[in-house]
């Protein structure tokens, strides 16, 4: 077996001024040049930008929530089957 040391202290995480919160989460939009091609839509930037994110947000976390009720479910199957052996 092979053994890797561990470091004694991890260092710590650099924040982010763009990414460290969600589109749909921030209080000032990321891009002050949308604030002109907002507007033909009635929406101000922030808004615009909140929207967006919810949009993306949405189906992404439904690949994920699929994803794990398949693995869910291979799981419960695998777990049955070794029942049925016993």
């Amino acid at each position: 077996m092979v053994t890797v040391p561990m470091p004694t202290r991890m260092p710590a995480p650099r924040a982010s001024s763009r990414g460290s919160r969600p589109a749909w989460k921030r209080s000032s939009p990321w891009y002050s040049g949308y604030a002109t091609t907002t507007a033909s839509w009635g929406l101000d930037p922030l808004t615009d930008q909140q929207l967006a994110g919810v949009i993306m947000w949405i189906p992404a976390g439904g690949i994920y929530l699929a994803a794990a009720l398949v693995l869910l479910v291979t799981w419960i199957r695998a777990t049955e089957r070794e029942d049925v052996m016993l």
